[in-house]
């Protein structure tokens, strides 16, 4: 065992500056992890607008650190956390180019009218997955960051 010995007055010094330290260097840290999670999400995709609608964005508001990852496009809820329920079908125009099974001679618009369907869409679950993956790392990039902060 090796024993230490350091003044009341240095200790507390070195505690109140890594206390001042550590938003920053877990705001840091967050930023390397959070593209990690980025890229494990965006893994389970295709390349398209879903995936790169994707984004990670860290913020450091005093001592608070806040980490979020959002995505732009509506469909991105429905896609992840599925849907169960009845949709309503607003009337529109279409373009037909089939009629009864077989090609029309001219594709022409036709008015659809509105109507309401039942849909049993399953989720597809990226993000919690890809955080319960990494929150081994995420742990340790954060237990390693208030560590450094806290070295001498």
């Amino acid at each position: 065992m090796i024993g230490v010995s350091m003044d009341d007055r240095v200790l507390q010094a070195r505690l109140e500056r890594g206390r001042q330290g550590i938003p920053g260097a877990l705001a840091n840290a967050a930023g390397g992890l959070g593209d990690q999670l980025l890229a494990a999400v965006r893994s389970g995709l295709p390349s398209g607008p879903l995936a790169d609608a994707y984004a990670v964005s860290v913020e450091l508001s005093g001592k608070a650190v806040q980490v979020s990852l959002s995505n732009s496009l509506p469909y991105a809820a429905f896609y992840e956390n599925g849907f169960q329920g009845t949709e309503q079908v607003s009337e529109h125009l279409r373009q037909m180019t089939v009629a009864f099974g077989h090609p029309v001679a001219t594709p022409h618009e036709v008015m659809v009218r509105s109507y309401s369907r039942q849909v049993d869409a399953p989720a597809h679950p990226l993000a919690a997955p890809a955080l319960e993956d990494l929150t081994p790392a995420i742990t340790d990039g954060f237990t390693q960051a208030v560590l450094q902060e806290l070295a001498p």
